[in-house]
């Protein structure tokens, strides 16, 4: 049992040195990799063709001529009727892969050792654009492994081990940290966009997509250099004066990692090409050719140290076996940045005892310490129980010849999970105050900032806890076969959730966790395996036959009258709100339509609420999707972005941006998104590490969003305001996608008609949401604004959500990936 969950425990042991004369094993392997499988699209010819058929198919006229088709087909004209296969022109067929390996063993009756040296080489891959460009470099992985195990006798009774070890891992990526964003392109790009090379020599591209090829080739590199270094000492002493197998265990580990990063990037020049009325060829630039800019930063850092000090006894005694274990445990981890360290204290102890090697009893606990909860629930006790009976050792089975071994088992137990809420939850039991607010007091509207209050405090919050009660067979039947069979049940209870039926939305705030969550599952599961000596043959189960209960108050969300439209009969779809003016013409239509359910809350809060399923659909902050793609469906066609200046998301400072390295800057809570954004712009841009902070409203500069970033858009006496959306515009030439529009998956699926209902009227209200704004102001005031820079605001507002905005963001979404903040570069799956 470990704090942490109700998982099993791997247990990993390294060699250890022998006592014997010094021995030298070496070993090396040499191979070539390549793709397993690559996606194999149609050619230009094949494309035009069936591109034209769906436009047919559509009642509009064909793309593409005879005269077209045709030089696809014969490939007379390579620069206007291209047809490129991009994983040809960006990948190599194969790719080397090194390993090697170098052992040295021995040792004497005090001493032994082994030591363990492997360095891994793998070769990627992509072109090798190191030795084609200067601005480029081979994409490759380099590792080198170490390993010492030493023991030593000291005394008779008393020994002492050290293990160290590590690693040190070297890579190198041609056009930044990631192949996602190579990979997507080439996945995307028509065959017959654009060639690779133009007529005189430049790389082409369009105006939508740039040249996998030449941005692999000429817009920088990333490499890193990670290190790991492991150390673990002990000493055991034997207490055989004491009584005999009894020995007493101290051990200390340290664990440390680091990893380091340089990003080197520029722009470089490539033409989009087109004929003229008089048939010349006309060369349109996109970028410019610009110096190698690098960025150095310590990317992730962490720590982690163990103290462990155990008791341990076994000893067999006529037909007695008794062996048991009582220990007590420490360990804390530290990540780098502003994050709290982790801390676990544990006793924990086993207790076997077996007669006859025919019946077997086994008793263990835990006592496990975590800081995730308030200090008169810190400790939980988790006690387990099994017992066995070995059939096939009676008297009255000796000479059977069909059970070769029979047991009989059960268990039962009570095991904690402390990792519940996820890394954002952490500390429930205390108060917080995550957002801001902004109030206007006075004839000249002097505006005055606020906290406001998070989640109530859970000062009872505990462990989640799981009962679990198992009973099993094991067999060998005609020294051939073996055969398992387990009945279980679990019973989990104290499961986290949010009480969403028992507190009514209108109470407006953002409802805690609590422990009021239960589960319950049983079933069986067996095992068959057939061998012999040539053959093993196994076959399980492809399935477990459960039967599951699941009762958390508040989440039967479909039963409670909050989702669904008794009169009706029909699902009525729960919609986020922004109360924001970037979005309020888009819901000044909604508000008059029926059907739906309107919830208002700020980014961060609708983030959250999709999230735990409070609502079904909203416009949400592009971070949320991009962190759980899995969950939503993307309503297509809308988006909340800005093409340039935005004016609503904003940093105010008292320092030029470019000397804010070091300097505190107060980071809003109400939309992740911007967040992001602003740590991209101020790593990738600007090649400086403000220090963020969510607590120093007084920091030298501050970054707001919303109708606060713009009522000091046009009030703050700021000595510097800089609109990210400009700022964006500038570092990439695309629009920035603040929010999407988002539905739950399991709502879109479970509810289609009524979906498709809404998608409907959204993309209606969309096109009618900019029609007449100035008819809006008589609904709408913002105190310390007039009409005039309203509807001007509303006028840069864009709801479009092109091809355009989705490369944007997936920009946005690379760079968030390159930077941590997202884990994994997420895929659009878009409604349709």
């Amino acid at each position: 049992m470990e704090a942490g969950g109700q998982t099993g425990v791997l247990l990993i042991t390294t060699k250890r040195g022998k006592k014997g004369d010094l021995k030298i094993v070496f070993s090396a392997q040499q191979g070539e990799q390549s793709d397993r499988r690559l996606p194999k699209f149609l050619g230009s010819y094949d494309y035009a063709r069936l591109y034209n058929e769906a436009l047919v198919n559509d009642g509009k006229s064909e793309l593409y001529t005879a005269e077209d088709l045709s030089a696809y087909q014969n490939g007379t004209d390579p620069y206007f009727h291209p047809d490129v296969n991009w994983y040809k022109e960006v990948l190599r067929n194969s790719s080397p892969i090194s390993n090697y390996n170098l052992n040295f063993s021995g040792g004497d009756n005090s001493v032994r050792y082994f030591v363990m040296l492997n360095y891994v080489m793998n070769n990627r891959l992509f072109r090798r654009t190191g030795k084609a460009s200067e601005f480029s470099t081979s994409s490759r992985y380099n590792r080198l492994n170490y390993r010492t195990n030493v023991d030593i006798s000291l005394t008779k009774r008393l020994s002492a081990f050290l293990t160290l070890g590590g690693t040190v891992e070297d890579r190198y990526n041609p056009g930044g940290n990631t192949t996602d964003e190579i990979f997507n392109a080439m996945s995307l790009i028509p065959p017959n966009a654009f060639p690779v090379y133009n007529p005189n020599g430049t790389f082409g591209r369009n105006q939508l997509y740039s040249n996998p090829l030449g941005d692999i080739l000429n817009t920088g590199y990333y490499t890193s250099n990670g290190r790991t270094i492991q150390i673990t000492g002990g000493l055991t002493e034997q207490l055989d004066k004491l009584t005999p197998g009894l020995s007493i265990t101290a051990r200390i580990a340290y664990n440390s990692y680091f990893l380091s990063q340089s990003n080197k990037t520029r722009t470089y020049e490539s033409f989009s090409i087109s004929k003229n009325s008089n048939g010349n060829t006309v060369y349109t630039k996109y970028g410019e050719n610009t110096s190698l800019e690098g960025s150095e930063s310590t990317s992730d850092q962490n720590r982690n140290r163990v103290f462990q000090v155990s008791l341990s006894y076994d000893r067999t005694f006529g037909a007695h076996t008794a062996s048991g274990i009582l220990m007590f445990n420490e360990d804390k981890y530290t990540i780098s940045g502003n994050n709290f360290p982790v801390m676990h204290t544990n006793w924990s102890g086993r207790l076997t005892y077996a007669w006859n090697q025919k019946y077997i009893g086994e008793f263990s606990f835990s006592c496990m310490g975590s800081e995730n909860f308030p200090k008169h629930d810190r400790y939980g006790f988790f006690p387990a129980g099994s017992l066995g009976w070995i059939i096939s050792e009676e008297d009255f089975m000796k000479d059977n010849k069909v059970f070769n071994y029979l047991k009989i088992r059960g268990s039962y137990g009570l095991v904690g999970n402390d990792k519940i809420g996820g890394d954002d939850q952490r500390f429930m039991f205390d108060q917080i105050y995550p957002y801001t607010s902004a109030y206007y007091f006075g004839s000249s509207n002097d505006i005055y900032y606020a906290i406001v209050q998070g989640a109530p405090a859970n000062t009872d919050v505990t462990w989640e806890k799981e009962k679990s009660a198992n009973f099993g067979i094991e067999a060998t039947l005609l020294d051939h076969l073996d055969f398992t069979f387990d009945l279980f049940k679990r019973d989990r209870h104290d499961i986290l959730v949010r009480p969403n039926r028992t507190d009514p939305d209108f109470m407006g705030y953002t409802k805690p966790y609590l422990n009021q969550g239960k589960a319950e599952n049983e079933g069986f599961e067996t095992k068959l395996r057939y061998y012999n000596d040539n053959a093993v043959l196994t076959f399980q189960t492809p399935w477990r036959l459960w039967v599951t209960i699941f009762c958390a108050e508040g989440t039967l969300k479909d039963w409670t009258g909050i989702g669904w439209d008794l009169q009706r009969g029909k699902y009525m779809l729960r919609i986020g709100q922004i109360d924001y003016a970037n979005v309020y013409p888009i819901f000044h239509h909604l508000q008059k339509e029926k059907g739906f359910k309107l919830i208002k809350g700020v980014p961060s809060y609708l983030n959250t609420a999709i999230r735990e399923g409070v609502i079904d659909l909203s416009p949400c902050s592009c971070i949320e999707y991009g962190r759980n793609p899995e969950n939503y469906y993307i309503i297509p066609d809308i988006s909340i972005s800005s093409i340039d200046q935005v004016k609503s998301v904003l940093l105010f400072s008292d320092l030029p941006i470019e000397e804010l390295g070091g300097k505190q800057v107060y980071l809003t809570s109400e939309s992740g998104t911007s967040v992001v954004l602003f740590e991209i712009l101020m790593r990738e841009r600007y090649g400086i590490a403000p220090e963020f902070t969510k607590e120093n409203t007084d920091a030298p500069a501050k970054v707001y969003i919303g109708d606060t970033a713009l009522f000091g858009y046009y009030n703050d006496n700021a000595k510097y305001i800089y609109d990210l959306g400009t700022l964006w515009k500038e570092f990439t030439g695309l629009p920035f996608v603040f929010a999407l529009w988002i539905i739950r998956k399991d709502t879109a699926d479970a509810n289609r008609k009524e979906t498709e209902d809404f998608v409907r009227l959204l993309a209606r209200i969309k096109k009618d949401s900019k029609g007449n704004l100035a008819s809006l102001i008589d609904h709408y005031q913002m105190k310390g604004l007039t009409s005039y820079q309203i509807i001007d605001y509303w006028e840069i507002i864009n709801y479009d959500l092109s091809e355009n905005h989705i490369k944007g963001l997936l920009t946005y979404y690379s760079l968030a990936h390159k930077i941590g903040r997202i884990k994994k570069m997420p895929s659009l799956d878009f409604f349709v």
